[in-house]
Formats: C-alpha cells, structure tokens, sequence
C-alpha cells in the first residue's frame, strides 16, 4: 500500500530523476574512457554495457513502464558521445545501435522484467 502512495503524491518521479542522474554521474566517472578518441569503440561499448546499462538495470526493477522511454533517450545520448557523432550528423538511432552492436536498454528492461516472472 505504501508504493501505491508514493506513486500518487510523486515521489517515485523524484526517485527516477535521481537513479537517472545517478546513471549520467556514472558516464561522467568514466568520460575519460568512453569518450577518448584513441579508444577502440567495441572496448568503449563493453565499459559501457557492463558498467552503465547494469546500473541502469538493477535501479529500473521496480520504474513504472513509461520511464523506459526517457532512458532510451539517455542512452542515445550517451551512445552518440560514444561514437563520436552529434545529433546535427543526423545519423539514426537505429544505426549507431548496430554499428556499435548494443542491445537497447529497452529491450533489456523487457527481458529483465519477464525474466522477473519466470518467462525465460
């Protein structure tokens, strides 16, 4: 019943914000790798699948649904610094996504939450 309360009165948004702002502290931690030029993109993209989307998915166990979306705007983001390309390069999401062989955090939040239910 707490949950349910919490949810009403917003304190589970402010609870996202700060995991996603905790997510962005843990890329910032680490910009020095991942965003180094001189760095292979598959040794920068295996930093960032095992560090960055892990912590993004033990925190999204419990995120209402909806959230998923805002997240995958964030990793676009941080898959483009990545790569080294701007929005303005007008590059699709879709092909950074499997120039860089990333798996999306939506699509792991699916599996992670079936999983969850005995699915697998």
């Amino acid at each position: 019943m707490a949950d349910i309360g919490n949810y009403n009165n917003g304190t589970i948004e402010k609870r996202i914000k700060s995991e996603i702002n905790q997510e962005w502290l843990k890329c910032r931690s680490l910009s020095g790798v991942l965003f180094d030029k001189k760095i292979p993109h598959k040794f920068k993209v295996k930093i960032y699948s095992s560090i960055v989307q892990q912590t993004i998915l033990y925190s999204s166990e419990t995120w209402p649904t909806k959230e998923s979306d805002e997240l995958q705007t964030i990793e676009m983001r941080m898959l483009r610094m990545i790569a080294g390309l701007t929005r303005k390069d007008k590059v699709r999401s879709t092909r950074i996504l499997s120039s860089l062989k990333v798996v999306p955090i939506k699509t792991k939040i699916m599996v992670n939450r079936l999983g969850g239910m005995g699915t697998q």
